[in-house]
């Protein structure tokens, strides 16, 4: 008994009655060790049925996915071992929150962000023609300049080599999100806000820094071109007179804009799907964010975002500081890189290929 005191530090009730087991099997001897191997068992299985303060594979991101539902197929109830997953191997032979069958879900959000991604050359190329269809018949020389400025802008944009380099890391962000949905410690890797016993809600998902500078080095030529179109627009009479509206790129117009978007946007909702008014108004929301959003997330940086996003949290409960102990940054990009998700980029069929600068 005296190896384990009553009051240790740590020891919860189930610990202090194995220690007392301990002391009592030292007195029964070798004959009678299979009755207290039995007890031991007896307080081993109690303390693993204890409660984890976040509940294991019920990360809110994936909360319309939880297990209980039988008509989608849905996560693990607890961990389980696996060996036959081929979206997220790196969760093989390890106890995790993903089974095969899950795979479907995970393929379909998946796809949704392909798709959303391939929508903003679509909707940049209807502005482009719709700037075509809109050119008089006669302009002032100094609108004719302003109006070949944008076109030409608009090839830069659709070069095939910066757009392949940029959206192949964002669809290699979303495949790590998507996997993100595998890991049961999910609650190390995110600042959660509500009470673990009622409500939660994932407020940030901590990302390693070299995240927001890997995708800007691979995006940054494609942001040049972005925020050059963007100004060529706003130039051309022309272009402003385009009955399409204008799509909003402020979210490539710096590495700080990029990283915040791709968060709040991805990382927070990785499992969405357009609602019928986005088909209605042929815009796949979270897609579009508005200037003051998107100008907003740039202003601050994501390390002065996560604090307040953890300082509101403590205030809002009082138990956070206790619950955020236990802080990891996820490589959200190197787990997608290990995924079993198509994360190349095709430019979207419909797309007239002189537009696209190089090889197909």
């Amino acid at each position: 008994q005296a190896l384990v005191p009553e009051h240790a530090p740590g020891r919860g009730p189930c610990a202090r009655s194995m220690g007392r087991e301990v002391g009592v099997a030292r007195k029964l001897g070798p004959m009678n060790l299979w009755p207290f191997r039995l007890l031991v068992l007896h307080a081993a299985m109690q303390v693993a049925a204890q409660p984890a303060e976040h509940p294991q594979c019920r990360d809110p991101l994936f909360e319309t996915h939880w297990a209980g539902k039988n008509d989608i197929q849905t996560l693990n109830e607890y961990p389980h071992v696996k060996t036959n997953l081929k979206m997220c191997p790196a969760f093989n032979q390890r106890a995790s929150c993903c089974h095969q069958t899950f795979e479907s879900e995970q393929g379909k959000y998946f796809t949704f962000w392909r798709r959303s991604f391939e929508e903003i050359f679509l909707r940049l190329n209807q502005h482009r023609e719709a700037v075509i269809g809109s050119l008089p018949a006669t302009l002032p020389r100094t609108d004719k300049e302003q109006y070949e400025v944008a076109l030409d802008s608009y090839k830069k944009l659709f070069d095939l080599k910066p757009q392949t380099r940029c959206f192949t890391k964002l669809l290699t962000y979303a495949a790590g999100m998507m996997c993100f949905a595998c890991r049961p410690e999910w609650f190390h890797y995110a600042v959660v806000a509500g009470q673990p016993t009622s409500v939660e809600s994932v407020i940030r998902v901590r990302l390693a820094r070299s995240v927001c500078l890997a995708l800007w080095s691979e995006c940054e030529d494609f942001g040049l071109a972005a925020v050059a179109l963007t100004a060529a627009v706003r130039d051309s009479s022309v272009a402003r007179r385009a009955p399409r509206p204008v799509v909003n790129l402020d979210m490539f117009a710096s590495q700080q804009a990029l990283c915040d978007w791709m968060h709040d946007q991805v990382a927070l909702h990785p499992f969405k799907l357009p609602t019928a008014e986005d088909h209605q108004l042929e815009l796949w929301e979270p897609l579009v964010q508005a200037e003051s959003d998107a100008r907003s997330g740039a202003e601050a940086s994501g390390l002065e975002q996560e604090v307040a996003a953890e300082e509101a949290a403590a205030a809002a409960q009082p138990e956070a500081g206790r619950r955020l102990e236990v802080r990891k940054e996820l490589d959200v990009l190197a787990e997608g890189g290990a995924s079993g998700f198509d994360v190349a980029w095709r430019p979207p069929p419909g797309l007239p290929p002189d537009l696209l600068g190089g090889t197909r």
